[in-house]
């Protein structure tokens, strides 16, 4: 194959070599070897043989080197008979220093040039220079004598070159430029005999020249029309694109002779396909850090051109898969016509505005989803696109309801709140009254006998109450000394009638268990949970067993049981059989018991369920109390000593009943009372009052004021007078607001005349 090579520092130089002495023939091989050209060369001892050789095949080199005497013909002998046969290959002549006259002798007979075989003259080093010279002006001469020879037929081809827009040039194989159009010499602001016979190569930018040089390469006789992209360098610097279409012209041997080119400027397309391509980078940084789907597809087909990480979640796709899907495939049936038509409408220009609906979507698992689709027809990649983005509003809908629900519940929250308030200011009055009973008849068997039970009725009440308010989150923790078994007791009794017949529930009790420090409502409250979701788990009949017993921690336990320390513990274990509890119910069950502030409560540590299954499930839960050497609490009887000295005591309380039981029991204490019933007549009585006002019971609640406020008034008028904040329940940021302003204490209704005895004593020993 015939190629063509332009400037290539790879290829030989192909030398015929005529030279008799074996000697002189290895001095000019090494010469080569040891020089930075690449050579090929072709050895002959006569003239004759040489002849004949390149009668055959001139094609195949570059140029003739002969010594001058040779066994038979000589060496310009050889010469004459080359230029009568017009094989048109440069020669140079090989000659001793011995004549003078030779050299002058063979440049009249066409030697292109001669050199001395003389070391000193620097015959080695001058060798590979020399010979290359002498190819090139002589591929330069025969440009330009093709040039001259075809310049008539040429002329028309010229004459329309000169006319167009396009820069057109030829140039030898060289590079040397042999023609170059007006567009040519305007484009590059020279004259045309500045361009002529200078190297194209020179404008062009010098990380390209390698690449450029590799393109001519490639064109060969089968194949000799190529286009390449590169950059030239204008005289003023500057850097622009171009685009070349090329042509290898050849002899009728297949030897190369020149190149024509036609050009262009493609330096504002360029630019265009680097503004697009930061477009296109802009674009994936921005669908890859929406939190919803994004796409860019075709408007026809529907291909994906671009999707993001989030939409292939979303539809549970690879990235790769899913670019070689469409949207089509991601719409449900049934949607399809619908979102065509919708499409069709944009691209149409029928909307005003972008694209948007709610369509039917499906996952790669078949599962559908509902989306809300906002797209809009753009331009991308040179043509039209649809972009969109997408979010599964089946999630929102469903956030939607989760939120609606927790708005429900807490409305129903703060009216069971406000419910489980009005009921403790009803027993504070029961309480209360029972107090005053107590104390103003403390011999009468007859009236102790009727009020004890009631009494005792107003604590049940109070411990719903407070189950009432935990339910909220808006208790307070009341830790106490309790018996774990009457806890359990009362429990059964309050979920025996929601559970269903067919569970047993099964007591074993160990009658000599210690006590333990815990809040009883919320305990109460968590064993009712604990025991309703077991039941609910059980599939048709089945047993729930409540064993309680004390254990003692040792190490071996202790492992086991990770959280526990050693020491004594009561031992709470919930054991249930029936179908239905597995692993997928386990973790419902103990639910309740595994909230952040179950231990905070004193509820004890709950290990993780054990699960055993065989015909039916068996689950058996674990509850550890810390075991307490303290006797249970019992209600405390009121301590109805008077404090030393006529203390003074401002009640603000605008329920009038609680107010008179208030009354009574600071009364029956000793103490002197002050009642208001608004918070701004209590910060008038406070700066106007001449006596001294030892203490405060404030009702966070009141008409007019807020009870942060009231307390920042009265602060503000006596900064040294101690208040009590009351309040029917506890677990509210209000009370722990006044607490950290300073309030000294909280006392929760309904109180007994003991707890408020011992309230006083302590901030007024305190003080």
């Amino acid at each position: 194959m015939k190629t063509a090579r332009l400037n290539n520092k790879s290829r030989p130089l192909r030398i015929l070599l005529v030279e008799e002495s074996e000697h002189d023939f290895l001095a000019f091989r090494r010469t080569f070897e040891k020089s930075r050209f690449a050579s090929e060369i072709t050895r002959y001892v006569r003239a004759e043989d040489a002849l004949v050789r390149l009668e055959a095949d001139a094609a195949s080199f570059d140029l003739v080197v002969t010594e001058h005497k040779l066994p038979g013909m000589s060496g310009l002998e050889l010469c004459k008979e080359l230029i009568d046969l017009k094989i048109p290959l440069p020669m140079v002549l090989l000659t001793g220093a011995e004549s003078e006259s030779l050299p002058l002798e063979a440049l009249k007979e066409g030697f292109d040039d001669y050199l001395v075989k003389d070391t000193d003259q620097g015959y080695p080093g001058l060798l590979p220079i020399v010979l290359l010279d002498v190819v090139r002006k002589h591929e330069y001469r025969q440009g330009i004598k093709r040039a001259e020879k075809e310049s008539k037929t040429r002329a028309p081809y010229d004459a329309i070159s000169e006319n167009l827009t396009e820069m057109v040039c030829r140039f030898l194989p060289d590079t040397t430029l042999t023609y170059v159009n007006d567009a040519c010499c305007r484009y590059f602001s020279k004259k045309r005999e500045e361009l002529l016979g200078q190297s194209f190569m020179r404008f062009v930018n010098e990380e390209d020249q390698e690449n450029v040089g590799n393109h001519f390469d490639s064109l060969n006789y089968e194949s000799p029309i190529g286009k390449i992209e590169y950059r030239v360098i204008l005289s003023t610097g500057e850097i622009r694109w171009h685009e070349w279409t090329n042509r290898a012209m050849f002899d009728d041997q297949g030897g190369l002779t020149e190149f024509q080119s036609v050009g262009i400027d493609i330096s504002g397309r360029k630019r265009a396909e680097e503004d697009l391509r930061q477009t296109e980078e802009r674009y994936r940084f921005l669908a890859e850090n929406v939190f919803d789907g994004f796409f860019i597809c075709e408007t026809i087909s529907g291909n994906f051109l671009l999707i993001n990480k989030r939409a292939c979640d979303i539809f549970g796709y690879p990235m790769q898969e899913a670019l070689s899907l469409s949207i089509w495939d991601m719409v449900a049936s049934g949607e399809n016509e619908k979102l065509k038509e919708d499409i069709r409408g944009e691209i149409e220009g029928k909307t005003i505005t972008p694209l948007r609906g709610a369509y039917k979507m499906v996952r790669k698992d078949g599962s559908e989803f509902k989306a809300e689709v906002s797209a809009s027809v753009v331009s991308f990649q040179g043509g039209q696109a649809l972009q969109g983005v997408f979010r599964d509003i089946g999630e929102q809908e469903d956030t939607q309801k989760e939120l609606e629900k927790a708005r429900r519940l807490e409305g129903v929250s703060t009216l069971v709140s406000g419910i489980a308030h009005q009921f403790n200011s009803v027993l504070a009055e029961i309480t209360g009254n029972i107090g005053r009973l107590e104390s103003d008849f403390p011999e009468d068997e007859s009236i102790s006998r009727y009020v004890e039970p009631i009494y005792d009725a107003t604590q049940r009440m109070s411990r719903l109450s407070d189950q009432l308010l935990g339910c909220t989150g808006n208790g307070e923790y009341k830790l106490e000394i309790i018996s774990l078994n009457e806890i359990v007791e009362e429990t059964i009794t309050l979920v025996q009638h929601t559970i269903d017949p067919a569970i047993q529930i099964e007591l074993f009790l160990t009658d000599d268990i210690s006590n333990v420090e815990a809040d009883a409502a919320y305990i109460q409250l968590e064993l009712a949970a604990l025991i309703t979701n077991t039941a609910e788990a059980i599939e048709g009949p089945g047993r729930i067993k409540i064993i309680t017993k004390t254990e003692e921690m040792d190490e071996e336990l202790a492992k086991k049981h990770s959280g526990l320390s050693l020491g004594s513990y009561v031992c709470l274990t919930l054991e249930a059989d029936g179908k239905g509890l597995n692993e997928t119910t386990r973790h419902k069950l103990i639910e309740p018991l595994l909230r952040a502030d179950f231990e905070e409560r004193g509820l004890g540590v709950v290990t993780e369920p054990e699960i055993t299954e065989d015909h039916d499930g068996r689950v058996s839960v674990d509850i550890y109390f810390p075991a307490s050497e303290s006797d249970k609490t019992t209600p405390e009887k009121a301590n109805t000593e008077q404090p030393e000295g006529k203390r003074t005591v401002l009640v603000i309380e605008d329920e009038e009943t609680e107010v008179g039981i208030t009354r009574a029991v600071l009364e029956k204490l000793g103490y002197h009372v002050l009642e208001v019933k608004s918070g701004m007549e209590a910060v008038n009585l406070a700066r106007t009052f001449e006596g001294e006002i030892d203490l405060v019971f404030l009702d966070i609640v009141l008409p007019d004021m807020g009870g942060e406020e009231v307390y920042s008034l009265l602060m503000e008028a006596r900064p040294d007078m101690k208040v009590i904040v009351c309040s029917g329940y506890a677990n509210d940021g209000l009370v722990q607001r006044l607490l950290d302003a300073g309030v000294q204490a909280f006392i929760q209704k309904p109180f007994t005349v003991a707890t408020v005895s011992e309230k006083l004593e302590e901030i007024l020993q305190r003080q």
